[in-house]
């Protein structure tokens, strides 16, 4: 198991319901969300910090807080994170998804985190 969060892009600031629904078609591959070039920008600047788990050396996967490689499109991203680093890496990744203006839904809390707003559940 993990702590999984998902950014995506939305022209505007939409509810945890409607976050939840959108976080479950994309895991089921119903429907996943279109091109923004945010998502990549996204990518590029939380590995940057925290590289993907294939790019950790093997001596050093105890610190590494992934337990896989991302699930992304050029639409989302999903990131599964090891138990004990979500107190580490959720505000790193809310901070990043809020400069490049995309959603961050954590389906634990069932929180969306959108750039001007937080709607809780």
């Amino acid at each position: 198991m993990s702590y999984d969060l998902v950014v995506w892009h939305e022209s505007l600031p939409i509810t945890a319901d409607i976050a939840h629904q959108k976080y479950e078609a994309i895991c089921s591959l119903e429907r996943l969300p279109g091109f923004h070039i945010s998502v990549a920008q996204f990518i590029d600047s939380l590995t940057s910090v925290y590289p993907q788990l294939d790019d950790w050396a093997e001596e050093d996967l105890g610190e590494c807080p992934w337990t896989c490689e991302f699930d992304s499109s050029s639409g989302h991203c999903i990131m599964n994170i090891r138990w004990g680093f979500e107190d580490l890496i959720q505000p790193k990744v809310i901070e990043i998804a809020m400069n490049l203006g995309l959603i961050c839904y954590d389906p634990q809390s069932q929180t969306v985190h959108t750039p001007n707003c937080d709607f809780p559940d």
